[in-house]
């Protein structure tokens, strides 16, 4: 009878991120407590609790996420739930499930979103394109959040309708006039006027997030009666 040998060899993943869960409470003292699914990982910068971090394509460690760069959009991104990490050293970041701590004031149902050095923060108005509108999760009640870092996000856009591709009605229509070197629609003062376009929602919208519709517009110096300017959006 031959006999074979089997061979076993055992290999590293070179991966230093390990996934973890946990369904009970974890104190760490100081009104904080936290439990749910969370990265046992290395973080690039000394961090402190609460804070969210991003682990981007071929990196070895968590860097602080910022509302204001694109690239964390994508990535995957974890809660800090340590009271203090150094660069360089292992820490806990949770993706999904409860964090507790005494000095939130949170809104039951407020939003959660990323801010600015990782932060995290409620309702907030973006106002500029290369803002992240992430969401992250929800407020239970003044001091206890639902986290959950894989949820739907969304960015600030803004969708423009130059001149040249209004079409103005046979009646009723504002005037063509210079400006600046120029040309812009001139509103009458005394009546009301209209004007028409088509737009396509991009494909990148999350359906039912706001829109808010915003006008840029300018007063003529002799303009009378400037505070009673009106615009109906239908």
């Amino acid at each position: 009878m031959k006999k074979i040998l089997l061979i076993l060899l055992f290999t590293s993943l070179g991966f230093s991120q390990q996934l973890r869960f946990t369904g009970s409470q974890i104190n760490l003292g100081n009104g904080r407590i936290f439990s749910g699914q969370f990265i046992q990982g290395t973080v690039a910068d000394t961090v402190v609790f609460g804070q969210v971090c991003y682990l981007e394509n071929e990196k070895t460690a968590f860097y602080l996420a910022d509302s204001d760069s694109l690239v964390h959009f994508n990535s995957i991104l974890g809660m800090v739930v340590e009271d203090t990490v150094n660069a360089g050293e292992g820490c806990r970041l949770l993706i999904k499930g409860i964090v507790i701590d005494s000095s939130y004031s949170f809104s039951p149902d407020e939003k959660i979103f990323i801010s600015n050095n990782g932060e995290i923060e409620g309702e907030v108005t973006f106002s500029r394109a290369t803002q992240i509108n992430k969401q992250i999760g929800f407020a239970i009640n003044d001091s206890t959040i639902y986290i959950d870092t894989e949820s739907e996000g969304y960015y600030w856009d803004d969708l423009r309708f130059p001149v040249s591709t209004l079409r103005l009605p046979g009646t009723a229509a504002p005037t063509v006039t210079d400006y600046l070197g120029g040309q812009v629609l001139a509103f009458p003062t005394n009546a009301d006027a209209k004007i028409y376009f088509i737009v396509q929602m991009p494909h990148d919208w999350v359906t039912g997030t706001n829109i808010e519709p915003h006008i840029h517009y300018t007063l003529s110096e002799d303009g009378t009666n400037p505070d009673s300017i009106r615009w109906v959006f239908t």
